[in-house]
């Protein structure tokens, strides 16, 4: 028989997800106070657990940075457990308490990654629902029909705006509908609308809008926004994220309304368009840093970790109000806030142009403009078709830049990092159905179960006519037994008990409960 703390691992284990519990049947301080199992020395068992959560390619550095400086990983426990708080023991609370406590344990491990050193910590792209991190590569690509974008909104009380700005639009009849919806909610799953994990936004999702709008020639656009607590709750300046899904039932338009102010007021006086790249905003110029180190890790964040494009260009003198004007307000609404500007001083060619080179490979003209690409590179770029010798920052609209934007925007690109996760939860978690809608859906999960039900009463039938012809090649091997022959009790009860036990047995089949 089990003992008391392999059956709380074992009950802990069908509660909580696959992942922790896992942790939990191999790791036993992983079920106790963390009063308890935290030490100064960080056990390995600790080192194990955290390097678990690392890609196997970066486990071997990531495990010498515990060998090699267990004190500073320990500290890092310490200051993770004193913001959460001290947890719950499962002796003491039984199976909800071990639960929460192993939550806690994930937390202390997310927080550990962004807090440490080695290879995994260096890593730019941090997934927004605070899951662990994946590859930042992906070899799926934008599909034609889709707008993305993700930012940051630094003002307070974000969901307010959104939902003001959708309440106004629907009044208006620029939007067909809207929902407001609890992540936890939108993620729930029912039979009538079966969900996966897929659906859901993950622990840090604040709040989750949908809303379906139509543009030319009556083609239906659905659209998800969701906001994300910031990854530092002391850090009020980090803002709150948020991440933009639209998808078209046609290839989509430039000149159709842009998603993002459908959902965001298209105000200077909201400032939803912050990116994720501290320092920068859409709708706005963005001068380049001066100091060089600020200058390359800008350009590394931009073409890493953002999911608009980025455009540099030089001014090749200090313009008046008119030259300052941004040149994305001359683009088509669709794709003026897929687009973020940089400009250079007059001072800063040498020192950008160097730079660029230098960090991605890409030489910035005296005067002149270049369209960057992510990294990793887009199929068919190139510097130089992206490139403008002579940008007139006069107030004019530059039409030489404006064409090789549009051109680079209609280049195929990779799934920026968790964009695909994004897109399938537009698709596959979407609750704003027409009446029309609902009534397909329903057919279709009727004609699901239906089917279900005929396999099950088909699979039931089978098993019916094998017990059927059972009992029937028992009887006739029975039937031949001398009737007047007097069995012993003994062999009485060896004749009669087997048949007992097969009527018992297919007497399950046969009853109508089953």
């Amino acid at each position: 028989m089990a003992s008391a703390p392999e059956a709380s691992v074992e009950a802990l284990a069908a509660a909580v997800d696959a992942q922790v519990p896992e942790a939990a049947r191999r790791y036993t301080w992983a079920l106790t106070d963390p009063r308890h199992f935290l030490v100064p020395d960080t056990s390995e068992e600790i080192a194990l657990v955290a390097v678990g959560a690392v890609r196997e390619d970066e486990r071997d550095g990531t495990h010498s940075v515990f060998r090699t400086s267990p004190s500073g990983a320990a500290g890092a426990w310490r200051r993770r457990c004193a913001a959460t708080g001290p947890g719950s023991a499962p002796a003491e609370y039984g199976l909800e308490g071990g639960a929460h406590l192993l939550g806690r344990v994930q937390d202390m491990l997310d927080g550990l990654r962004r807090s440490g050193r080695g290879p995994y910590w260096s890593s730019p792209d941090q997934p927004l629902d605070g899951s662990m991190a994946k590859s930042s590569s992906s070899s799926t690509t934008v599909p034609d029909t889709v707008w993305l974008g993700c930012g940051r909104h630094l003002g307070p009380e974000p969901e307010r705006d959104v939902r003001r700005n959708l309440i106004a639009l629907k009044a208006a009849g620029v939007i067909d509908d809207f929902l407001d919806l609890d992540p936890i909610e939108a993620a729930r799953s029912t039979d009538l609308f079966p969900r996966d994990n897929s659906a859901d936004a993950g622990p840090s999702a604040r709040r989750l809008f949908e809303a379906r709008w139509r543009v030319a020639d009556g083609v239906t656009v659905r659209a998800q926004l969701t906001t994300y607590e910031p990854e530092s709750l002391r850090v009020e300046s980090e803002g709150v994220t948020w991440v933009l899904a639209a998808e078209a039932e046609r290839v989509w338009e430039a000149s159709w309304p842009s998603p993002a102010t459908v959902f965001w007021p298209d105000s200077d006086q909201v400032a939803w368009d912050h990116e994720r790249v501290p320092g920068v905003r859409l709708r706005t110029t963005n001068h380049l840093p001066k100091d060089d180190g600020e200058l390359r890790r800008l350009l590394r964040g931009c073409t890493r970790q953002s999911w608009f494009i980025h455009v540099v260009v030089h001014e090749a003198m200090t313009p008046d109000a008119r030259g300052r004007r941004p040149i994305t307000a001359f683009l088509p609404p669709s794709l003026r806030h897929r687009v973020v500007e940089h400009r250079a001083t007059p001072e800063q060619a040498l020192i950008a142009d160097f730079a660029m080179k230098r960090e991605l490979g890409v030489g910035l003209p005296r005067g002149g403009a270049v369209v960057l690409s992510p990294t990793p590179q887009v199929p068919g770029y190139d510097a130089e078709r992206f490139t403008v010798r002579d940008v007139f920052l006069d107030g004019t609209e530059p039409t030489a830049l404006l064409q090789k934007i549009v051109e680079f925007a209609s280049l195929p690109r990779p799934l920026p990092v968790d964009a695909e996760q994004v897109l399938t939860r537009l698709r596959q978690g979407w609750h704003l159905l027409t009446p029309d809608e609902e009534l397909v859906h329903a057919r279709a999960m009727v004609t699901k179960y239906a089917k279900a039900l005929e396999a099950m009463t088909a699979s039931c039938d089978l098993y019916r006519e094998a017990a059927e012809s059972a009992l029937a090649a028992l009887a006739e091997a029975t039937s031949g037994n001398d009737a007047s022959r007097t069995p012993t009790p003994a062999a009485a009860e060896q004749d009669t008990s087997p048949l007992k036990a097969l009527t018992k047995t297919l007497a399950l089949f046969r009853s109508p409960n089953r």
